[in-house]
């Protein structure tokens, strides 16, 4: 295998993607489209939400791993992290036959490194601030590029491809694929434990961040959340300027307070460096998005965007698929779809739709990610699902880095757990299953949200 070095942007006129219909991966397939390099890929013959967005750019994707889909003349192969030598054909082939072959973050990092990089990072929130951000630097006139990890509405795409200096990535953590990024501006939405299966205590999930944030160079800056203890911890002694937002009063972009809309939406009062107070409207429901964007806000300001102008492009920003998406109306009650797959996530998901819709039901089918991270946070997650009126439980979602569970940690006991601690709850093991039983208790004054990072989304197409 040829070493990353070598790797001259220019010159890349075809690239093959191993895992392709990945977020990640299809936003960055997006932004080779978008320079004029030929793109083709393979994946698993399962729907993702990525296969339209694909279809969409003209991508060629085999829905099998096979050696002998990668064309005998390529300048380059990027293959998803979830992938290796060991469990896929394609990465083996490529390093027998010295191909450059790189990772997914390496890539991006030889792009994103190159350019003025803001990296959106945290636990929760970072695919809708990354999103907020690029789109205020968008309707700025600055022309950035910009990659996250799902479909922005504002967009039709996971990706800008711009032409400008600047580059806003969403930077996940997983892997620690932080370490290959070094931005100018990096902003922090929250630190709270994930990843179980990578990270093996919450010192090393904290110790990833901070390591991140202390690369910022001393011209560049932080944005973190001066709520969050985490955030504000591992912001401590950094040689970058920093600048805060949040609840907490000593912020220096901070949310004073919230009305909910007519609309569903709401109106956000926020106080401003120098005692200036800005009321602005999002469409989007929920406090956590009321932080995110004056997240993005504190970020754009510093890169000399004024607020006013901010908050001009967030008032018609519409978020992205899977981020508490209306599916639509359906027997008098709402479809929602949402990504959250941790426990916080989950409580402030139920939240939002509590202040949208406060007499209606909320019934959840939520279909829990990976093995590892189920096992966990098992209590947690039963406290969460609680909150809600009626839970469907399904088996869990496993990931091609992992295979086994421990039987006690299973779905059908998560559904008991919730049952135990006061909540509602029915083990339903697969999508096809729960589909007709949706169909039945889905009616007036109900609202359905499918929940979870696997393809529980795919149950509103059944229940259509």
């Amino acid at each position: 295998m040829r070493s990353a070095p070598e790797l001259d942007i220019n010159n890349i006129k075809s690239a093959y993607f191993i895992g392709i219909k990945g977020s990640a991966m299809a936003a960055l397939a997006e932004i080779f489209v978008a320079k004029g390099i030929e793109v083709s890929g393979s994946d698993t013959a399962d729907v993702f939400y990525t296969d339209s967005l694909l279809k969409k750019i003209g991508v060629k994707v085999f829905e099998k791993f096979d050696r002998q889909n990668i064309p005998s003349a390529v300048d380059l192969i990027v293959h998803s992290t979830a992938y290796n030598k060991k469990n896929n054909p394609e990465v083996a082939a490529a390093l027998k036959a010295n191909f450059l072959l790189l990772s997914y973050p390496v890539t991006l990092g030889l792009f994103f490194n190159r350019l003025f990089g803001i990296a959106v990072c945290g636990t929760h929130g970072k695919t809708t601030t990354a999103a907020m951000l690029a789109e205020i630097l968008r309707q700025a006139g600055l022309k950035p590029t910009a990659l996250v990890g799902s479909k922005v509405n504002n967009w039709g795409s996971a990706s800008l491809s711009g032409t400008s200096q600047y580059f806003v990535i969403e930077a996940d953590e997983y892997q620690n694929k932080l370490k290959h990024y070094f931005p100018n501006m990096v902003v922090n939405t929250n630190i709270d434990y994930d990843h179980p299966d990578f990270f093996k205590t919450q010192t090393d999930y904290f110790k990833a961040f901070q390591d991140f944030f202390r690369k910022i160079p001393a011209e560049g800056t932080l944005i973190f959340n001066a709520g969050d203890k985490n955030s504000t911890k591992a912001a401590r002694r950094l040689k970058c300027r920093a600048t805060c937002f949040g609840k907490n009063q000593k912020a220096d972009f901070k949310m004073l307070g919230r009305k909910v809309l007519p609309t569903g939406g709401q109106s956000v009062e926020a106080g401003l460096p120098g005692g200036k107070r800005l009321i602005f409207n999002l469409k989007l429901a929920g406090e956590y998005n009321a932080l995110n964007a004056l997240a993005a806000i504190a970020a754009a300001s510093r890169l000399g965007i004024k607020s006013e102008q901010a908050v001009r492009a967030l008032e018609n920003f519409e978020s992205s698929e899977r981020r508490l998406q209306k599916i639509k109306n359906f027997k008098r009650g709402v479809l929602y779809d949402d990504y959250a797959h941790h426990p916080q996530e989950i409580k402030a998901t139920i939240e939002a739709v509590r202040e949208r819709h406060p007499r209606q039901k909320i019934i959840i089918a939520f279909h829990p990610h990976t093995f590892s991270r189920t096992k966990k946070f098992f209590k947690a997650f039963a406290q969460t699902l609680a909150l809600a009126d009626k839970v469907y439980v399904l088996d869990i979602y496993s990931s091609a880095r992992e295979k086994i569970s421990e039987a006690k940690f299973n779905a059908e006991h998560l559904s008991a757990l919730v049952n135990k601690l006061g909540g509602k709850a029915e083990f339903k093991p697969t999508i096809e299953e729960l589909a007709p039983v949706l169909k039945k208790e889905i009616g007036p004054k109900t609202v359905f949200i499918s929940m979870g990072a696997g393809d529980i989304w795919k149950v509103h197409e059944l229940i259509k």
